[in-house]
């Protein structure tokens, strides 16, 4: 159902770019992070405390897999990491990186999203 999430292997495309950066900033908060796959959908992230599924995060345009991850673990919370988009979509915030904050963590876990993703490697 779903799977340990762990690629941290970077590469020059920045939607790659981006999900690696959302990764690691969810590593620095959370230990138990997984992705979510079915025969038709998939979604990045799934964030797990206490034995129990609590966020979805996917970072790219396409919805269906975090919304079918939402209704099959019972995650209430919702967001899509963007590369420069605000907005919302059916229900779901759109989140620029550059926005994007982990809740409850400490200010010097933030990172800065403009240098982290578009550095030159």
């Amino acid at each position: 159902m779903f799977a340990k999430a762990n690629s941290l292997s970077f590469s020059k495309d920045l939607g790659r770019r981006l999900e690696n950066f959302v990764f690691n900033k969810l590593r620095r908060s959370f230990s138990e992070i997984f992705y979510f796959k079915d025969t038709s959908s998939e979604c990045d992230f799934l964030i797990k405390q206490n034995e129990k599924i609590v966020q979805a995060v996917q970072v790219c345009w396409e919805i269906n897999g975090i919304k079918n991850a939402m209704a099959e673990t019972g995650a209430k919370e919702k967001v899509i990491i963007t590369s420069n988009q605000e907005d919302k979509l059916d229900g779901i915030d759109l989140i620029p990186g550059n926005g994007f904050d982990i809740p409850n963590s400490k200010p010097e876990q933030h990172l800065n999203f403009t240098s982290s993703l578009f550095a030159q490697t």
